[in-house]
């Protein structure tokens, strides 16, 4: 689950319009996300890509055992640690259903604005409907997770990059971001850039090694 919470989030103008070819598009949204303000612009085609967007406690959990985000420290002024440009790039969200069940508790739906997927393991193939999906145009795909679906797709290969989002905070126990499957990349994912924010939060950009041989 990425940093949400119900309160404590950005409250960003009304929406402003803008007029792009003829078509209305709202410069400011307002989400019940912990530290997201999103803007929408124009954004230039390329290969589509999925991207597990996510935030952890220091010790790699996404939540409690019981799915609780109290834990998660509220917006400090106006860092949002790069995820509304993020946001700028993609049109798809992917959410698991336990996930999307925490998200759906929340005042207004975040991802009105995006093609979303609420995947369940009993009626879906996330693999599958991943594939699907790279295989249309549009631009990336945010993976939301939980860690349930995070370590399907890893597992799969088919995550093209992962962002981390590390809060100085220790859980001890809780939901581990690629569930079943730890804390832990696997060795043929390599370190892209790391960059320090104020209050000791990290961000960890992870690609997949490519060999040169």
């Amino acid at each position: 689950i990425i940093s949400m919470k119900s309160r404590g989030f950005f409250q960003t103008p009304q929406d402003i319009m803008e007029k792009y070819n003829g078509c209305s598009v709202p410069q400011y949204t307002r989400y019940p996300l912990n530290y997201i303000r999103i803007r929408h612009r124009l954004y230039m085609a390329e290969q589509r890509r999925v991207i597990l967007h996510i935030a952890t406690s220091k010790d790699g959990f996404i939540a409690t055992l019981d799915d609780g985000l109290d834990w998660l420290p509220g917006p400090t002024g106006n860092e949002d640690y790069g995820l509304g440009e993020f946001m700028e790039t993609i049109d798809c969200v992917l959410i698991g259903r336990r996930t999307w069940d925490v998200i759906s508790q929340f005042e207004e739906d975040p991802f009105t604005n995006f093609e979303r997927h609420i995947i369940s393991r009993k009626t879906h193939n996330a693999v599958d409907l991943i594939h699907d999906l790279k295989s249309k145009s549009g631009r990336h795909i945010w993976l939301l997770g939980g860690g349930v679906l995070n370590g399907e797709c890893l597992q799969a290969e088919v995550i093209d990059e992962i962002i981390i989002t590390r809060f100085p905070i220790e859980l001890e126990t809780g939901i581990p971001v690629f569930g079943k499957y730890g804390i832990h990349l696997p060795d043929s994912w390599q370190k892209e850039s790391e960059t320090k924010f104020v209050g000791d939060v990290t961000q960890i950009i992870w690609k997949p090694f490519v060999s040169v041989n």
